[in-house]
């Protein structure tokens, strides 16, 4: 708060406990837990012209306010004081947009009579302090966040960036600490004017930090048992008996503009000397040092400082800055260790520090609303663990003076699409590990009930599916199967080994689905894929081969027939009576296959490791005639006809040489035989049965057959001889030893009338028809004959 001592001159303060003897006799009303300014508001008179500063006042209290047990093992005293009411109004001068926070501590080798020394935790914790608020910055997780609502007419808004810049102990000696002047307490006194002078010309130039800036400050640390007095302020305004800490800036001339030094005086207090975070001592900071007291009151400075450097800044009709207007105001703790509360993690450390009055709130500003920066994992099963990243994951504490966890009595809450987790662990302020609930989780994640406020994450969580079983467990395409499991919540697809299969019947909770066997699938597991991931099943699902249609119904053996269905990849074939049909190609709704020659008229079955599938149509093996077993033949010779399918129907074929008649008989799937009759001529063979016929690619070729020898095998030229034998219809040469002959075929063509050629030579004769040629066995003998004679008469002996 500011103290005014001429009207252009001011003070602000941060109230303390006043030591034992006199807060003891102060009543509620005196101690200012009524009205903020009885607390807050010191006069003082001077006229020396130093430019205001801003002071934490002492604090007012003693004995505990009215106490409210609410768990704990003792009541919890009342002991915030309330804000002042009221905004900041700015004033015309700089605020520190960035601000490098610098530590001194002021610690002679030789103290006076009175002072101890600071002691390694002191010193570590005020250092760690400012550097966590730095590491921290620019994010509103802490106090320091309201800031950066506030601007300048120079550069506009804090960025709320702050800097650690160091730390130096003085060891020089403090000079002159006995009663004078202003310093009237009668412990080692030290002045304003001492500190500022050792800060200006030792400190900053020992350790090269800078001058005349709003980017830097300095925060001098006096230690226990030296007694600050302010000693262009009046008599007796002293850490003692009026404030626990201040910040001022410059030497006693420097322009508000124009600073040498910004700096706040941070004296060390015991416990019970007035500077208390609470009014009864119990209990004290979460650190179990009484630091934790200078750290409370660096907070209220640093803050005044940056928003209100040169007392030109940002202040309330009172001449109250940020830091006053909620001077020991914690609001609600989110925590506590054993040796206290606290309501601030900053960098992971916990702090009890007093809020800073933000105009934006209308009130005191503790941290930021929650935030969720991301969660690990995306996706996951209900009942798993998700681990949320973010800040200000705060709730308030249920007991205060004893050891809660980080998140306190305050259970907190985590939804998952607004489905509660059943179980939150506040691991830190900046991490929590939530149990994925049963339902639809799959959406947003909501941290809910934190000291300020809520947060809905930006990311979705894909809640993961869990297949834990299905039936029927086989079945071929089209069929429906059931799938049970967890997480069926925005389901993407649903597959059969790889293959996607139309899905139905989702229900509301997502423990199961309809999928519906897609053409292509094979034997595998079932997989169910949703935003959250993928769930497979232990168990294969059995995917049948379901055959659906053929084509062509009926072909010869090694033309190719197209079985189409479902599930058929990985099958065997089998045709009636021919199993293990040769495989042209395949996929999993159809099959190439050539028809083999042995097989009967049924049903095509394909055989998968998921089981049996028959035609529902016959097939129909057509006969086919490939060839005969001789180039030849004469009647009476018995012919095998080689081919396919002669026994598919069951029933032996019925067979033709040309429009003649055969016997068949020896019949196999693949051949069967018959004897060339006497009347069987050249021409082609027929083979019927009741799928059809078949002819033989040629003609079976019938020659002549010669019974006998000719009559009279002897006979001159123009004798006419009879060839006896079989087949001689169709006759189309005879010949003599080469030589031809007329002919004629006698009736039902056993017998031929051949004349002996007039140049017939003795030699075989040679009979020829369509189906080739004959020879007799014998030669034919051809007798002379007299052709003509002259003389007509002659003489014996002419």
């Amino acid at each position: 708060m500011r103290v005014y001592r001429q009207a252009t001159l001011g003070l602000a303060i941060v109230a303390l406990v006043l030591g034992p003897a006199t807060a003891r006799a102060a009543t509620a009303q005196d101690r200012g837990l009524q009205a903020a300014s009885t607390s807050r508001s010191v006069q003082v008179a001077t006229s020396t012209g130093k430019q205001p500063l801003g002071v934490v006042p002492h604090r007012l209290g003693g004995a505990p306010g009215a106490a409210a047990p609410i768990g704990g093992s003792r009541p919890v005293p009342v002991f915030d004081e309330p804000p002042t009411p009221g905004a900041l109004a700015y004033h015309g001068g700089r605020v520190m947009h960035s601000s490098t926070v610098h530590t001194m501590f002021w610690d002679p080798s030789v103290l006076p009579a009175g002072a101890s020394h600071f002691s390694a935790s002191y010193k570590s914790l005020v250092n760690q302090f400012v550097g966590d608020v730095a590491t921290d910055s620019p994010q509103p997780t802490n106090v320091f966040g309201s800031d950066a609502q506030y601007t300048d007419s120079t550069l506009g808004h804090v960025s709320g960036n702050v800097a650690y810049g160091g730390t130096y102990t003085d060891t020089n000696s403090f000079g002159d600490t006995s009663q004078r002047d202003e310093c009237l307490a009668a412990a080692p006194c030290i002045t304003d004017t001492q500190l500022e002078t050792e800060l200006r010309t030792v400190v900053i130039p020992a350790n090269g930090w800078p001058t005349h800036t709003f980017t830097n400050s300095y925060a001098i640390m006096t230690p226990p048992g030296v007694n600050v007095c302010i000693d262009w302020a009046g008599p007796d305004v002293c850490s003692t008996n009026t404030f626990c800490a201040y910040h001022t800036w410059g030497d006693l001339f420097a322009p508000q503009n124009d600073p040498i030094d910004i700096y706040a005086v941070e004296p060390a207090f015991n416990y019970g000397d007035g500077c208390d975070l609470t009014p009864d001592g119990y209990p004290q900071g979460p650190n179990g040092d009484v630091a934790d007291i200078t750290v409370n009151t660096l907070s209220h400075e640093v803050n005044e400082d940056i928003t209100d450097p040169t007392q030109a800044g940002w202040w309330d009709v009172n001449g109250q800055e940020n830091g006053d207007k909620c001077a020991y105001n914690f609001g609600l703790r989110a925590g506590s260790t054993a040796d206290g509360d606290f309501n601030q993690v900053i960098n992971g450390h916990p702090y009890l520090l007093q809020r800073e009055w933000s105009n934006a709130l209308n009130g005191c500003y503790q941290s930021g609303p929650p935030t969720i920066s991301n969660f690990a994992p995306g996706g996951g099963n209900v009942g798993d663990s998700v681990v949320i990243h973010g800040t200000n994951f705060l709730w308030a504490c249920s007991t205060i003076g004893n050891p809660c966890f980080v998140g306190g009595g305050t259970a907190p809450v985590v939804t998952f699409n607004g489905l509660a987790s059943p179980s939150v662990t506040v691991d830190s302020p900046t991490q929590l590990t939530a149990t994925v609930p049963n339902g639809n989780a799959t959406g947003k994640i909501t941290v809910q009930g934190t000291i300020t406020g809520n947060v809905v994450s930006a990311q979705t969580f894909g809640l993961q599916p869990v297949v834990t079983g299905f039936a029927p467990g086989a079945g071929f395409a089209g069929q429906v199967v059931t799938v049970n499991g967890t997480g069926f919540i925005g389901v993407t697809s649903v597959k059969i080994n790889g293959v996607a299969g139309a899905v139905s019947a989702v229900a509301a909770d997502g423990t199961s689905l309809h999928v519906t066997i897609p053409a292509g699938a094979t034997t595998g597991k079932i997989s169910v894929t949703t935003a959250g991931g993928t769930g497979t099943s232990a168990a294969d699902l059995t995917v049948q081969p379901h055959v659906t249609s053929f084509v062509p119904a009926a072909a010869v053996a090694g033309t190719n027939v197209t079985i189409n269905g479902t599930g058929l990849g990985g099958a065997t074939v089998d045709f009636t009576n021919s199993p293990g049909a040769s495989i042209v190609s395949q996929t999993g709704t159809q099959i190439v296959v050539k028809v083999p020659t042995n097989a009967h008229n049924g049903a095509i079955t394909v055989h998968t490791a998921g089981g049996d599938s028959t035609s529902a149509a016959i097939f129909k093996p057509l006969m086919k005639i490939i060839q005969f077993d001789q180039t030849n033949y004469r009647a009476g010779d018995t012919v095998t006809v080689a081919g396919s399918s002669f026994l598919a129907t069951g029933s032996d074929p019925t067979a033709k040489l040309g429009t003649t008649v055969l016997a068949v008989g020896s019949v196999t799937d693949t051949s069967f035989q018959f004897v060339v009759p006497d009347n069987g001529l050249t021409g082609s063979v027929a083979a019927t049965n009741a799928n059809g016929t078949t002819m033989s690619p040629s003609t079976l070729k019938v020659r002549p057959t010669i019974t006998g020898d000719p009559a009279p095998i002897e006979a001159a030229a123009g004798t006419h001889i009879t060839l006896n034998g079989k087949t001689f219809t169709g006759t189309t040469s005879v010949k003599f030893n080469s030589v031809v002959a007329g002919f004629v075929v006698g009736i039902g063509g056993t017998s031929l009338n051949v004349t002996v050629p007039a140049s017939a030579v003795d030699g075989p004769i040679t009979v020829t028809n369509a189906g080739g040629a004959t020879q007799t066995t014998n030669p034919f003998l051809v007798d002379g004959k007299v052709a003509s004679f002259a003389p007509a008469a002659a003489p014996g002996g002419a």
